[in-house]
């Protein structure tokens, strides 16, 4: 789930390099993920997320390379203390 994550932000990040207001769905993506915001034309902010038996892991573009990494299930699951990854 954290690996299908991951990789969508890639695929995110390089579709924004050559269509930054149509991202939301880049082809490729992995089943179960969901990008939002990357299509409103600022490439600096957006939110992919995977849900898979009640975990959700997710990563928050908040500017030009800030990257916060998120999940639901504190503690287990592959989700630290925190609530981070």
């Amino acid at each position: 789930t954290k690996s299908d994550v991951r990789n969508a932000v890639t695929m995110v990040e390089s579709c924004l390099t050559e269509a930054p207001n149509n991202c939301d769905n880049p082809e490729g993506l992995p089943t179960g993920v969901a990008v939002t915001g990357s299509n409103d034309g600022t490439p600096e902010t957006y939110v992919v997320t995977k849900t898979s038996n009640g975990r959700s892991f997710t990563i928050t573009k908040t500017g030009i390379g800030v990257f916060a990494r998120t999940c639901n299930t504190s503690g287990e699951g592959g989700c630290n203390s925190t609530g981070g990854w």
